[in-house]
This record gives structure tokens, sequence and C-alpha cells, in this order.
């Protein structure tokens, strides 16, 4: 029969009334509210609960027995075995079975259900005889009735992402991290139990995990992939009392051996405790440790968690190993939550890094939110720091239980030693501003390769020059895809008349081989203003990136600060002691600079290497090398570009998802130097015969011809007209 019956309460009838509930969403990590919020109520034999959404918005919830098989279906009259629970939205008759088998419950879609009766369990289809295992949370369908499967033994009948185990339907690594936070925020004490078997060793870790759960069934209990992790609080019993019960336990099951720790929670913990409590447990089997209950937080075994010392003491021995200095960016706001937030993080980002190295590997922490990984010779620094960076922004958002803070992680490889630029960048990601290369790394190459430069200046005086630099560069990068963008634009059938501005600015510079920073400015506001008058994306983009906007800086208002005193550094006398003064001023202000040229980051700058049109479709396999950020040599990356469009082997401006590119061909190019492969961008109006170009980082100039053809249209005509005025 039905049971309709309220989680709370007891049973009622087939005709009672539905409950309205408002499910409520845990947080994922900080917890600053005097009221905590714990996903884990633990207790062992309470019944499960579907929760089905009615038609009218209502839900009812059906109890379900771990009893042999459950039939799920819509009764009907004659039956010799009715449904267990019936409902009429399940249309078939017999449409599925629920089975316990006793650690899950498992939804099987019985071979009589009608085919058209949808059966659903998470994102999967289930086809006749099929089944899947169901956790708290798990979303399924049967017919029309659409609900989710409710574990007693959680508090919520909503929880956040990875708080469940797929396994075993107990704490997942988010969960056990929420169970931490609530602890903590009351300000109660306890200790973590973590129980792993050693390498090579055949084990039913997932029997092995419900008989300590048996054992203690109202501690969070945590289960993945071959390690359980129990939170017990102060008052439970002495922790390591607690930890040999708990080996003892596992080893009377038949298992040869079983590694335990003992991570102890302090004042100043943080839910990812846990996170560095599994890292030193898998340090200590590494280096052989199972010996007895460990007290991991003074394992030896931390191994790779060094002191800066250590890594000064290895550059001496060997001055070519590479650091690379890891950044968390807004500590500022991260320190305004609590003093622990930013030393926790600190300890979980070393951890994270300390995993992925190799034995020879150190890692310390430098600075306030500055961590250093020396690493071997033979390792490669951008995969690892890539793979780094993207795995700390990949994890759950910060939350103070009133705002989400979304985790941003910049990286350099540091020259020398590696202390002074640690702090000099810990000073730059407490700045509310923000660090200057994670502003750039959204940025075309020619800009982020500039301020990756400036980040690793030896001096003062160096890096404001730098800094300079990122001026001018960020001008020559607007006003080369302006103008590029500009003539790509195919002329009317009666001919599209030039600007006297630009007839006269063509015509002024026609033999100069390169332009100062003042010509460049200018030839941009001369694009500008004629792009802005398209209403396209073109057109969006120049208004965006030189006209004023509300609230924000723009690039003409913030040269105007930096062009005369770029000219002062150039013709004066600037000393060290000078510099560290004006240094915070400059970097606020290029802060703002490189804010002001966000546009630029809806777009793409690439150099096509290759294009397969499909014959049949308007649509080619487009591989290119992406150059967005500092990364010299780009990154090789595959696209469906659906556009009848023949692209060539050259570099473009693109917009993918848009189907739009810009043709930079010749005012920017991709070419060889130095046994590798570098952007050159014109020093001047390319013109048919010779060009100098220069690298968009170094300087370095070449001399190439171009040819007359390779030149858009409306270029070749505005340089006829200027031969033909004389």
């Amino acid at each position: 029969m039905t049971n309709s019956t309220s989680p709370n309460g007891a049973d009622e009838g087939p005709e009672a009334t539905a409950l309205r509930t408002n499910p409520l969403a845990g947080g994922t990590l900080w917890l600053t509210q005097t009221a905590s919020l714990s996903l884990w109520r633990g207790e062992v034999g309470l019944s499960d609960w579907l929760r089905i959404e009615g038609r009218d918005g209502t839900i009812v919830e059906m109890r379900l027995e771990p009893r042999g098989e459950l039939r799920v279906g819509r009764l009907k009259n004659g039956m010799v075995q009715p449904p267990h629970l019936q409902s009429e939205l399940f249309i078939s008759s017999q449409a599925a079975l629920l089975r316990h088998d006793g650690v899950r419950w498992w939804l099987r879609r019985r071979r009589e259900c009608h085919e058209r009766v949808p059966t659903v369990v998470g994102a999967r289809a289930l086809g006749p005889e099929e089944e899947e295992p169901l956790v708290h949370g798990t979303f399924l369908q049967v017919g029309r009735a659409r609900g989710t499967f409710v574990d007693r033994r959680y508090s919520i009948p909503s929880v956040p992402q990875g708080a469940v185990d797929p396994e075993t339907g107990l704490l997942g690594r988010v969960g056990m991290e929420q169970e931490i936070s609530g602890m903590l925020s009351l300000g109660r004490r306890g200790h973590l139990v973590v129980l792993t078997a050693p390498p090579g060793q055949v084990v039913p870790w997932v029997q092995a995990t419900m008989a300590l759960h048996a054992r203690w069934p109202r501690p969070a209990i945590f289960h993945e992939s071959g390690t359980t992790g129990l939170l017990f609080s102060e008052d439970v019993g002495p922790p390591g009392k607690l930890a040999e019960e708990a080996r003892a336990l596992i080893l009377g099951l038949g298992l040869r051996d079983v590694v335990v720790g003992l991570w102890p929670l302090e004042q100043q913990s943080s839910p990812r405790e846990l996170e560095l409590a599994l890292y030193t447990l898998q340090a200590a089997l590494a280096a052989g440790n199972t010996a007895g209950p460990m007290s991991l937080r003074q394992e030896v075994a931390w191994g790779r968690i060094s002191t800066v010392e250590d890594i000064q003491q290895a550059l001496v021995r060997d001055h070519r190993r590479p650091v690379v200095l890891f950044a968390m960016e807004e500590t500022g706001p991260l320190s305004r939550i609590g003093p622990g937030v930013v030393p926790a993080l600190e300890r979980e980002l070393c951890s994270m890094v300390a995993s992925a190295m190799p034995s020879k590997g150190l890692v310390a922490r430098m600075a306030p939110g500055v961590v250093a990984a020396c690493l071997p010779l033979h390792m490669e620094v951008e995969p690892f720091a890539s793979e780094m960076q993207r795995e700390w922004q990949g994890r759950a958002p910060i939350v103070d239980g009133q705002i989400e803070l979304p985790r941003s992680l910049c990286w350099e490889t540091a020259s020398g030693d590696p202390l002074p630029r640690a702090h000099d960048l810990a000073r730059e990601c407490s700045d509310p501003q923000g660090a200057l290369q994670a502003l750039s790394a959204s940025l075309p190459y020619p800009i982020a390769g500039r301020v990756a430069l400036a980040a690793v200046a030896s001096s003062a005086v160096e890096r404001v020059k730098l800094l300079f630099d990122v001026l001018e560069g960020a001008w020559r990068m607007v006003a080369s895809l302006l103008v590029a963008a500009y003539f790509s634009h195919r002329p009317e059938a009666n001919g599209t008349p030039f600007p006297e501005d630009l007839i006269t600015f063509a015509k002024s510079l026609a033999t100069r081989h390169a332009y100062p920073l003042g010509k460049w400015r200018e030839l941009a506001r001369l694009m500008a203003r004629e792009l802005a008058a398209h209403n396209d994306m073109l057109g969006q983009l120049a208004r965006e990136l030189l006209r004023l906007r509300q609230g924000n800086e723009t690039l003409e208002a913030l040269a105007n600060q930096l062009h005369p005193l770029r000219n002062q550094f150039a013709h004066n006398v600037y000393p060290e002691a000078r510099a560290q003064r004006d240094l915070p001023f400059f970097e606020q202000v290029t802060r703002e600079f490189l804010r002001a040229l966000h546009p630029l980051s809806a777009w793409t700058l690439v150099t096509v290497e290759k294009a397969e049109p499909d014959l049949y479709a308007d649509t080619q396999m487009v591989e290119y090398i992406d150059h967005t950020g500092p990364s010299e040599g780009g990154i090789r990356r595959r696209v469906g570009f659906k556009s009848s469009i023949r692209l060539a082997h050259v570099v473009y401006l693109t917009r993918w998802r848009d189907g739009l590119v810009v043709p930079l061909e010749p005012f920017l190019r991709r070419r060889p130097r130095n046994n590798t492969f570098d952007l050159f961008w014109a020093h001047h109006l390319p013109r048919p015969g010779s060009t100098t170009f220069a690298s968009v980082i170094t300087g370095d100039e070449v001399v190439e011809d171009v040819d007359e053809r390779r030149l858009p249209p409306r270029l070749r005509d505005l340089l006829a007209l200027i031969q033909r005025s004389g």
C-alpha cells in the first residue's frame, strides 16, 4: 500500500494532504554565521523516502521500508499483486521495482513497463530490466511523477553537489567539509579519524565503511574511493582509543592491514582540513609509514611541504631549477571573512601543488597568499602551472554564509631569489584593484606578455620602464586591430570616401619607417571614430574601448596621465629611490588601464594553421593557435566554424561563436625567430615593397617585402589616392 507521511510524524492515509516543503541548500565552505547548517543527522535504520512532486506543485512523500523488492506503479482493479508505492502519476501499473542491497537503493525498470513511460534516474533513461542506484538527492522520473530520493540520515532534502558519495550514499568530500564547517562555527573541537588500505591490497572497502557506520551511526562519515573518514566531537571519547577501535573493527573483517591517521581540529582549523589530512595520509603511505594510528599533524611525511630556506638552499645548489610562484587573488576580501581563512587556503594550496609534483620537488609558503614550487630540471613549467591554476579555480567557491568568492589564482616563474618577488606579488593580490597578471590573463599576448615581463622585473626602475612598455604595447595593439578592421571592409560599388583626417595622417607619414606612441594613439582615435558609426560588433568594440563610459576610466584619459610621465622617464635620470616611491602609483594606473581594455577579452587573437572545409555543409574544422594570455608559443586549439568564409593561414581577430573573423594580415604576422615563432606587427601602415615589422614583446625589427595583393582592397585604394595626389 501507499504510505504518505510526514518525516517527523506518524503514518497518514493515502488521502492525506500532501506536504509543501522548501528545500534549503547548504553552503560549501566558510560559515561565519552563528547558526551552523549541518547536512548529516546520522542514525541507522531510519526509513528512506521518495519525494514526488504533484502536478499542482504539492510534494507527496512515500516511505520506503528496506524489505525485499518494492513494486512501483498505478493501482488497477483486480490486481493480484498491487504496487507497494501507488500513484496515478506513475501511469503504468507495473512501472518499476525498488530494491535495497544493504548499502543503497536501486530502481529497475520492469520489462512490463510500457515503452512510452519514461523511467529516468539522474541523467540516464533506463531501458527494460536496467537499473541504477539511488543516493540522497538523486532525481528520478517514473511516468509523469518527478521527484527525488531522500535519505533520512540527512537533515535537509537538498544538498550541494559532491556532498554525497555515489558508492555508499554516505557523505562525500564536500559534505564532510560542510560538517567540519558546522562544528567549527559553533566553537566545538573534534578530530578526524582517517582510514585507508595500503597499496596493492584488494579490499571490500565499501563493506568496511558500512561496518564503521554501523558501529558509530551518529558521527559524520566520509567515503571516497578506498578512503574513509569519521568526524568525532571531543565528547565522544579519547581519539587514540577510537582510532584503535576503528582499526581493530576493519581488521576483524579479514583485512591484512589498514592505515589509520588522526587529524585534530584546532581553533584556527578550516573545513578544508580534510584535504590536508588526506594528503598527509597518502604521503605517509608513500614513505612506507603504516605503523599504528599516526598523528598526522606531527607526521614528518609531509615531505615536500618545505620552508623558504629549503627552496633557497636548493637554488644555491642548482640555480637552474625553475621556481613557480602561485598567488591567490582577492586576499584582502578573504582576510575580512576571518583571520584563519587565508592561512587555511595556503595550506590547501600547498597540499594540492605538492601532491601533483614528483618526489624531488619542493613546496613552501613564501608570503601571505603566495606559495612557491621549486620544480625538478626535467619538468615543464607551463603545463604544470596551468593545470594547477585550472584545478584551483575549478574547486568550490568560498562562502561566508552571505556571499560567494570564486577562487582565482595567478602564477609566474621567478628568477634569482624568489622571496622579494613573492612579497611584491602578495602586495598586488591583496590590493582590492587586483593583480596585474590576473587582469591581463584574458587579453591578447602582445599586452599580457608585456605585463608578465613587468611582473618579474628585477628592480623598481626596470619595472617602471616595463609598465610604460605595457602602455605603448596596448596602444599599438588597439591601433593595429582597429585599422585592420577598418580596412577589411569591402568598398562600396561607387567607392567609399576616406575621411580627410585619415588622408592627411597617411600622407604626412608616408615615408616613415616607425610611428611614435603619439601617432599610434592618433591612428587609433581616427579608426575608432570611423568604426563607431557602424552598428555592428566592431563598432561596439571601438565605442567601448575609446569612448567615455559611466563609472570607468577610458584608455584616452589614462594614457593622458601616463604619456607625459613616460616621456620624462625616457629623457631624464630616474634613480632607484624615486622608482620605488612612484611604483605603487604606476601600478595602480596600469591596473585601471588593463581594466579599461576588458572589451578585448570577448575577442580572441589567433593564427589559423589549418582549415578543413566540409564539402556538404558550411562548416569547417579550424586548427589554430590561441594567442590569449602571456604564453609565448600560444595554445593549440580546434573549433568547428560554421561559415562560408574560407580562412587563410594568417593572424585573425575572432569571435568564433558569432561567426566573425577579422584578418590582420599584414598588420600582424606570426614569423619564426630564434628557433621559435613570435608575433610581429608593422611599425607603420603597410605599403607595397619593404615594410618594417617588430616583435610585439622584444621589439626586434625585421624588414619584409609586402605583396600588393596581400593588402586589403581599401588600403590599396588609400595608398593609390595618396600617390596620385603627390
